[in-house]
C-alpha cells in the first residue's frame, strides 16, 4: 500500500501526461499549413514566423536573427521519418509529440487548447501521410 502511495505521489509530481486517445481528421494542405504555422509560433522558442520553415517534406526550425533561406535552417523534422503523431495532456496543457518511427522523440508542442492541439495533429499527419518518398541524395 506504501509503494501505490508512493508512485502516485510521484507521478502527481512529475506531472505525468496523459495519452488522449486521438483520431487524426482529414484536413487540406492550406488548413495544414495554417495550423502547424499558428501552433509553432505559440511555442517559446519560436517567435517570429521567419524561425519556421515548412514544405512538404520537412517542417523546419531556424535560429532568431539567421537569414530566411532553407539552407539556414537548424533543425529539420522529415515528415516521412515521422511515426504516429500523439496527443497527451499534462495538467491544463495538451501535448502534440513528435516521434521518429523509431520512437526517439523529436519535438514536443505545448497548447493551451485542446481544439488547437486536435487541429495540430491533423495538420502533421496530413503532411506525414503526403510526403514524398526519400528518393536518394542528390
Amino acid at each position: 500500500m506504501q509503494i501505490i502511495r508512493i508512485a502516485l505521489i510521484a507521478c502527481l509530481l512529475a506531472g505525468c501526461a496523459a495519452n488522449l486517445d486521438y483520431r487524426a481528421q482529414p484536413l487540406s494542405e492550406a488548413q495544414a499549413y495554417e495550423a502547424i504555422h499558428t501552433a509553432a509560433l505559440q511555442q517559446k522558442e519560436i517567435t517570429h514566423p521567419d524561425a519556421l520553415y515548412l514544405d512538404s517534406r520537412y517542417l523546419g526550425f531556424r535560429e532568431q536573427g539567421e537569414a530566411s533561406t532553407p539552407s539556414d535552417i537548424g533543425e529539420r523534422i522529415y515528415f516521412n521519418s515521422l511515426g504516429p503523431v500523439v496527443l497527451y495532456q499534462q495538467r491544463d496543457d495538451y501535448l502534440v509529440r513528435l516521434q521518429h518511427l523509431d520512437g526517439t522523440t523529436l519535438r514536443t508542442f505545448r497548447l493551451a487548447e485542446r481544439e488547437q492541439a486536435e487541429r495540430l495533429v491533423d495538420a502533421l499527419n496530413h503532411y506525414r501521410e503526403n510526403a514524398p518518398q526519400f528518393s536518394g541524395l542528390k
